[in-house]
């Protein structure tokens, strides 16, 4: 199934744009992160990428899986203040819209290649993920052919950036100083 997707995304010529960030090792009293700010970071960089992404003269709505309602508020809330207040958020047409991913095919489809990069990402980002090398091995290339070069996962501490065209390296991204770190701390 993902690669009957995979093959219809590329036979458009459509592009797929993330964005991610490496969560810091430890606690969140030790890093100076918490997940709310680590995710509307994410979020305004990811409308920012999706802009530069586009062909002159398109917009874009953006669609989420259905967050909790405290969530889905200040995601909103942030969205919209952003895309109102920033030159790079003018192609979105309306705050994210959240819809039950269960009900839409598409949706549904946006998870499995979510979960994809995810795993890519887990073997790059954590040596205790090695059993995701599949990852890389059966589906890395054929999602970097379909990724648009403004994606990107940002490393933590020395780590090193992931981009698009990196989906098909077994190369990994992590800090051994960061890692060392954190057991040390255990």
């Amino acid at each position: 199934m993902v690669n009957r997707l995979l093959n219809t995304l590329d036979r458009l010529d459509a592009k797929m744009v993330f964005y991610g960030q490496e969560k810091p090792r430890g606690p969140n009293d030790e890093t100076a992160e918490n997940e709310t700010s680590r995710y509307d970071h994410a979020m305004k960089q990811l409308i920012q990428r999706v802009n530069r992404s586009l062909p002159d003269g398109e917009n874009y709505l953006l669609l989420m899986d259905k967050q909790g309602p405290k969530e889905r508020m200040e995601i909103f809330a942030s969205s919209a203040a952003f895309m109102f207040s920033h030159r790079e958020a003018d192609r979105l047409l309306e705050p994210p819209l959240e819809v039950e991913s269960h009900l839409y095919q598409t949706v549904q489809c946006a998870d499995w290649l979510c979960a994809l990069v995810g795993r890519i990402a887990g073997y790059k980002y954590d040596p205790g993920f090695n059993e995701h090398s599949w990852a890389v091995t059966y589906f890395g290339e054929r999602l970097a052919k379909i990724v648009s070069e403004q994606s990107k996962i940002r490393a933590a501490d020395n780590g090193k950036d992931m981009y698009g065209n990196h989906l098909g390296s077994h190369t990994q991204c992590f800090s051994y100083t960061e890692i060392r770190r954190h057991l040390e701390r255990r």
